[in-house]
């Protein structure tokens, strides 16, 4: 994440913090709002409206991705701690699984393969000898006959 995402995230989150209840706020700790009240960007203005859903607002993925690990870290049932962090799992899995195929051995070395058996077929055919036409013998005996070749 680049450091104005982070900035602007950090922008972002702060104002949604000031929209939940003080008891939801007193579970983050201190030193984490320190770190977003020093990153965070002055110059831009973030307008939460408490009316929508975080889904309706104009917010960046970082900032969405923070808020969504203050959920998991600190607002969090522990029954739904276990759900987030197993669709997390799941979903690193099958990531994962998706790496793990399309980097395997047999596939980095699959289209190798079939581009050497295209060469060995080029390979194999005849290639016709280059034969010297008349005319280029004439224009070759008069370069000889002055001296140049």
């Amino acid at each position: 994440m680049k450091k104005d995402d982070y900035s602007i995230a950090c922008t972002e989150v702060l104002e949604v913090l000031n929209y939940i209840s003080k008891d939801d706020y007193n579970k983050i700790p201190k030193n984490i709002i320190a770190a977003l009240e020093k990153n965070k960007r002055d110059d831009i203005i973030f307008l939460y409206n408490p009316w929508k859903s975080l889904n309706e607002q104009a917010m960046s993925k970082e900032g969405r991705i923070m808020l969504a690990s203050f959920y998991r870290d600190y607002w969090a049932t522990d029954e739904e701690k276990q759900k987030i962090n197993a669709k997390q799992n799941t979903i690193i899995q099958k990531i994962e699984e998706e790496k793990e195929q399309k980097y395997s051995y047999n596939n980095l070395f699959k289209n190798k393969n079939e581009k050497t058996e295209i060469q060995d077929n080029v390979d194999k055919t005849d290639i016709a000898p280059y034969k010297k036409n008349t005319f280029t013998n004439f224009i070759n005996k008069i370069k000889k006959f002055f001296g140049r070749k």
